[in-house]
């Protein structure tokens, strides 16, 4: 099977310096004693978004929860206090909001494209080599299936089946999973696997740092058959206040939006 050189990316360290404001703070340098506490529960993959320093000026202000958006989403069933929820994908949100849990309508922040993700070293070079490299003994992770990513690399998995044929089943593909975004980067990472299916926000090449991983590209698709998918991101209230408001008007800026497409690939 053929191995190809991958570009190298990073999965750490976003460095981003674009103006955006908080509550009532101004641009990037604004004294935190502006800012409004907020109580966030993310989805792991969009937290560093919120944590970085360089685009939010309320970062050291916030309690920040991350992991699976499935699980965040339990936890506000649960009672968790929170100020708002930001969720990969609609099926979190959507049932929260059914059950009367949320306060006004989600917000659309964006969305991002799966990407094949692996170790510095040799990797399959395209989706499509996958089955051989794993029949290889090359090894593969994926979120659980319940998890946004997991449900994402399900119908990538599925349309790769429908446009090659081949052995692209999940049980036939994954070693090992992970119940967020965040902790399957860290399993290729670490070299638990060789090789994971995940969104490409780890897919942004930054000056100046070390490479932890490599990325291979997934089409949009292949002989006019859909092959990748784009999952998005929603914030919503889960209570009134000024805390909720000021992220919210956060999440929204041109500055952050701005941030997500060029750091992220959030778009």
């Amino acid at each position: 099977m053929l191995r190809r050189p991958l570009r190298p990316l990073l999965t750490v360290a976003f460095m981003c310096a674009i103006a955006a404001g908080c509550s009532n703070a101004g641009p990037r340098g604004a004294e935190e004693d502006t800012c409004e506490t907020v109580t966030v529960l993310v989805a792991s993959s969009f937290a560093p978004a919120l944590r970085d320093p360089a685009i939010n000026p309320c970062a050291g202000r916030w309690n920040i929860s991350s992991g699976s958006s499935t699980a965040l989403a339990a936890q506000v069933r649960e009672g968790a206090p929170a100020d708002v929820f930001v969720s990969a994908g609609r099926k979190a949100v959507d049932s929260l909001v059914a059950d009367r849990l949320t306060v006004g309508e989600p917000v659309e922040l964006g969305s991002v494209r799966m990407a094949l993700v692996t170790g510095t070293g040799e990797g399959p070079g395209s989706l499509e080599e996958l089955p051989g490299f794993v029949q290889e003994g090359g090894t593969v992770g994926l979120c659980v299936a319940s998890a946004p990513c997991g449900a994402a690399a399900d119908t990538v998995l599925a349309n790769a089946a429908a446009v090659w044929g081949g052995q692209f089943g999940r049980s036939s593909i994954a070693v090992t999973e992970a119940a967020s975004a965040e902790d399957l980067v860290n399993k290729v990472v670490t070299g638990e696997v060789d090789a994971v299916l995940v969104y490409e926000y780890v897919c942004v090449v930054r000056p100046n740092q070390e490479l932890a991983v490599r990325c291979v590209d997934i089409p949009d698709e292949v002989n006019g058959t859909p092959l990748n998918v784009r999952t998005p991101y929603l914030a919503v209230r889960l209570r009134e206040g000024t805390a909720a408001d000021s992220f919210m008007t956060f999440v929204s800026s041109a500055g952050f939006r701005k941030y997500l497409s060029a750091n992220l690939r959030i778009s």
